[in-house]
């Protein structure tokens, strides 16, 4: 009876993320109620307050789902064997583009102008927190580099972030090794230096 119950609410809730995702395409986040998604997955609005408050605490629930698989897959990426692999596509990294790419249409949304710009804002605080700690592992002196750790850490989350928005609204035309390939090698290389070579900048 358990297992009965467990995968009726496991279905409640896949119908219900699909609800959501498809209503944050037509109407964005904003404009969402519980009678919308309940209309849209087919049931009930006493099934609906089981398992959420109201649309945000779904969305929220959501986006905290998101953000646990992230983290797993992050705490895997070992920063020092980052830095030697240069311009080669680090398979720890391209699991992480693989996540994303598994919730492309989630993020897409989620990032674009019918969005959360709350979420924009929780990403860059996940991935400040965990480059800070793997920084932390390097030996590095901060008073040996040439901008504030800080400046650093905003650098090279905005400079991903671009890349990954780009990617997704493009229609990931790219596999997500080449999108790590091209990360890894303007991060080694930085803008200008990828300009210069073989002769791309005349």
């Amino acid at each position: 009876m358990e297992k009965k119950i467990d995968r009726r609410k496991k279905r409640t809730k896949k119908l219900l993320r699909q609800a959501m995702l498809e209503l944050m395409k037509e109407k964005g986040v904003k404009g969402i109620t519980v009678s919308d998604l309940t209309a849209r997955a087919d049931i009930n609005r006493g099934t609906f307050y089981l398992h959420y408050r109201d649309a945000e605490d779904l969305l929220e629930q959501e986006q905290d789902a998101f953000f646990e698989q992230l983290r797993e897959k992050v705490s895997l990426v070992d920063i020092q064997e980052l830095m030697k692999t240069g311009s080669e596509p680090y398979t720890k990294m391209v699991s992480v583009v693989e996540l994303m790419k598994e919730h492309a249409d989630f993020l897409r949304v989620l990032f674009g102008p019918k969005g959360d710009p709350s979420f924009t804002v929780k990403w860059k605080q996940f991935m400040t927190w965990e480059l800070s700690k793997k920084l932390d592992t390097l030996p590095v002196k901060e008073e040996k580099l040439p901008v504030p750790p800080e400046y650093l850490i905003t650098f090279i989350i905005s400079a991903q972030l671009g890349v990954i928005q780009h990617w997704l609204e493009s229609g990931m035309e790219q596999p997500p090794e080449a999108i790590v390939s091209f990360i890894s090698h303007m991060a080694a290389a930085g803008p200008l230096g990828t300009l210069q070579e073989k002769g791309g900048f005349l």
